[in-house]
């Protein structure tokens, strides 16, 4: 038996998960740390390679990810404002949980039958101009990106 699933909980369901994950796991951090009495910067401007970007930067990166696709799979909706101002873990966590409240505010039926609808993304300061089907954004650019 096959079940359909809508193009909202296909888009959304699983970087809300995965917000869900990063807040339980960045909490856990952020308590290891203070129960160690680490200096929380070590972690937060930690890299895993010196090519990579901080931890913060990581954070902030993976939540546009996920806050660009509802506006973008459908214009008329709303858009959220997360500047990239966050420096302790609270922060982090507050930046994350704006993010998934944002997204579970959202009405999946602004995502019915948007599929197949066009979405042009450009890239390099303009100079890459991608031409998506808003389905192809999500599962090819936003989710991957987010992860």
């Amino acid at each position: 038996m096959t079940t359909a699933i809508s193009f909202h909980k296909l888009a959304l369901g699983p970087v809300l998960q995965g917000l869900k994950n990063a807040h339980h796991f960045i909490s856990k951090g952020a308590a290891h740390a203070t129960a160690q009495g680490h200096d929380a910067n070590d972690y937060l401007t930690a890299r895993l390679h010196p090519e990579m970007y901080d931890f913060i930067t990581q954070v902030q990166r993976f939540t546009d990810s996920a806050k660009f696709i509802p506006n973008r799979v459908n214009p008329a909706n709303p858009a959220i404002s997360l500047p990239d101002e966050e420096k302790t873990f609270p922060e982090l966590l507050d930046r994350i949980t704006r993010t998934i409240a944002y997204l579970e505010s959202i009405d999946a039926k602004s995502f019915d039958g948007r599929e197949g609808e066009p979405y042009t993304q450009l890239l390099g300061g303009g100079k890459v101009k991608i031409e998506w089907t808003t389905l192809n954004y999500v599962m090819q650019f936003a989710q991957p990106n987010f992860w």
